[in-house]
């Protein structure tokens, strides 16, 4: 009996050694003289999962910019700037056409940066429009030099083209300048319009 329970004991002790969740990675080397160099070997299996990232960023810190144009009227030919809000004002006008002039707006600036094994673009639409005639292509867009250049995707925010191949693990930078096509300052409707334009990073 005593025999048989230590066969019993043994036979389990293999069995975690080599089966079910107990296995391991492992050989043996084995040399009956005892004169020759044995070897064994095992392995260990190291995975690192890492995340996919792209990361942008167009203006203020998590908020939306506003870029924001205010036409200023000029009446000629003294010329006449009206700055005060009120009727039946006196004004020297020589019956030729008043001209609007537009503030200028200081640059926007756009970060991205990703890790994906291959490049990433950026593309941009205009996810809300005008309303009262001004259109996409009358709202232009200037790209500066920076280091590693993160160019507006287009000359406009018509958004006509695709700023891509850029390469991961790098910081690319913009400083993007807005201003008015010059047909905007004599035709514009007087009011207040809006467009929002939507920046979109992609990995490829």
């Amino acid at each position: 009996m005593k025999n048989r329970w230590k066969a019993a004991a043994a036979a389990a002790a293999i069995a975690m050694m080599f089966g079910g969740a107990a296995h391991a990675d492992g050989s043996y080397g084995y040399d009956t003289t005892g004169a020759g160099a044995v070897s064994a070997t095992a392995s260990v299996k190291v995975t690192v999962t890492t995340p996919k990232l792209v990361v942008l960023r167009v203006g203020a810190a998590a908020t939306q910019t506003s870029v924001d144009f205010t036409l200023a009227p000029s009446i000629p030919a003294t010329p006449t700037l009206p700055t005060t809000t009120g009727n039946s004002q006196a004004v020297t006008w020589n019956g030729a056409a008043p001209t609007f002039s537009q503030n200028a707006v200081g640059a926007v600036a756009a970060y991205l940066w990703h890790n994906n094994s291959g490049n990433a673009q950026l593309t941009c639409a205009v996810t809300t429009a005008f309303t009262t005639g001004l259109a996409d292509t009358d709202v232009l867009v200037a790209s500066g030099a920076t280091a590693n250049t993160l160019t507006h995707p287009g000359t406009d925010t018509a958004c006509g083209s695709t700023t891509g191949a850029l390469a991961r693990n790098t910081v690319y930078t913009g400083s993007w300048t807005y201003s008015l096509k010059a047909s905007v300052l004599t035709s514009a409707t007087p009011g207040s319009d809006s467009e929002v334009v939507t920046y979109t990073a992609t990995t490829l």
